[in-house]
């Protein structure tokens, strides 16, 4: 079984930003140790460069995107040393893996990138995932490793996604200001959307309720599920309950159970994992998002799960359930209309009457285009498009992923 382990900046530097938590840093290489042992193979999504380069240069954290990425650049070389000790005292071996967006965004790169993976958990060689600040601006303005782990789990087929943080689970509300707050245990994967809508929101969400109408309940624990504020990290920290959210929807519709926990419970995560084995359940710790019953498959359309969409094309109820259902390529006939600018080849979102997104795709034609033919049969094209009629479909069967059944 391959594992993708994610550990949060929060659970990596103390509150104040005055030393490095070596005890949580270490026992994640441990756990990672204990596993390979046990037969599975690890790979571990690191944050915390930006808050080693602060450590290390004495300054709080800045907010212009230089500063953020010199940080980043004196960081990273901390960082790395202090993982390449750790493995060395459990006897293990560990490479530094640097990847940007742009990795998931070429076909190319990401099946390159893969490979290296492969090779290296051959060798018995734990991979020390980042993002490449210094390079890429995306990450330090989102912030967003939770999304990089679920990515990479995406690239290298895992089955399970932990992500480590500084609270323990996701609860029917904030526990650091609600008393009442209750652990949910388990969230079946149909509920994501909408557990993720209502959290952002602040609503009350019932997953008990809404699991039902799945063949199987995977959604336990707690009677409502969704919270006043999200729940955030502290000063060190930039993601949120917010995006382990998405990285869980990411992450479970390419077929990975997704856990949220407490990093101080790192120590775990080896008989979890070999609970999950056995009974493939994993409850006691955190809050599992089972996987879909029905992942996107493995290859090229399932990297593209991992794309950022750049607008979203509106379709009607028929081409949203033949998509959904068959993977249907889309004509424009079956479009209402188009959000967002984008243009030919880029990543789109797919998505109901209701707007909920079923697929994820590469268009064929820009959203100008789009929207000018919307709606249109296929014979029309050439009139409404002239020279610019590249292609009689919006996007080809081959180049769509589905992220949502409708039944």
């Amino acid at each position: 079984m391959r594992v993708v382990i994610k550990v949060g900046t929060s659970s990596l530097v103390s509150a104040d930003g005055s030393c490095v938590r070596l005890s949580v840093l270490a026992n994640v290489c441990e756990t990672a140790m204990r596993l390979r042992a046990a037969g599975h193979q690890t790979i571990i999504v690191t944050s915390g460069a930006v808050g080693m380069g602060c450590m290390r240069m004495g300054c709080p954290r800045p907010t212009d995107l230089g500063d953020l990425q010199a940080m980043a650049a004196v960081g990273g070389m901390a960082l790395s040393r202090l993982y390449e000790q750790a493995f060395e005292l459990t006897g293990g071996r560990c490479a530094q893996v640097l990847l940007t967006y742009s990795t998931f965004g070429s076909k190319e790169q990401f099946r390159t990138a893969k490979r290296a993976f492969d090779s290296l958990l051959r060798h018995g060689v734990t991979p020390i995932v980042n993002e490449n600040d210094v390079v890429s601006c995306e990450e330090l303005q989102i912030g967003d490793n939770d999304t990089l782990a679920a990515m990479v789990a995406t690239m290298v087929d895992a089955e399970l996604v932990f992500l480590l943080t500084d609270v323990d689970a996701l609860y029917t509300a904030d526990p650091g200001s609600d008393p009442s707050a209750r652990r949910i245990t388990r969230v079946h994967h149909g509920c994501l959307p909408e557990l993720r809508r209502r959290f952002a929101a602040g609503e009350a969400f019932d997953p008990l309720r809404k699991a039902s109408r799945h063949r199987k309940d995977h959604s336990g624990g707690a009677a409502k599920a969704a919270g006043a504020a999200p729940v955030r990290s502290g000063q060190w920290g930039t993601g949120g309950m917010g995006t382990k959210l998405a990285a869980a929807q990411i992450a479970t519709s390419c077929g990975a159970d997704t856990i949220i926990m407490r990093a101080e419970d790192a120590h775990n995560i080896a008989e979890l994992v070999a609970d999950i084995v056995a009974s493939g359940t994993g409850e006691g710790v955190g809050t599992m998002f089972a996987a879909s019953e029905e992942p996107a498959r493995k290859g090229h359309t399932r990297w593209l799960t991992t794309q950022t969409p750049l607008g979203r094309v509106v379709l009607d109820a028929g081409a949203a359930a033949a998509v959904a259902e068959h993977r249907s390529t889309l004509f424009p006939a079956g479009v209402k209309g188009v959000e967002g600018k984008f243009n030919v080849n880029d990543a789109v979102d797919l998505v109901d009457p209701l707007g909920e997104t079923v697929a994820r795709a590469l268009v064929n034609y820009s959203s100008v285009e789009i929207a000018r033919i919307a709606g249109h049969s296929t014979v029309e094209l050439d009139s409404l498009l002239g020279a610019d009629a590249r292609a009689k479909s919006i996007c080809t069967r081959e180049n769509i992923a589905v992220m949502r059944r409708l039944s």
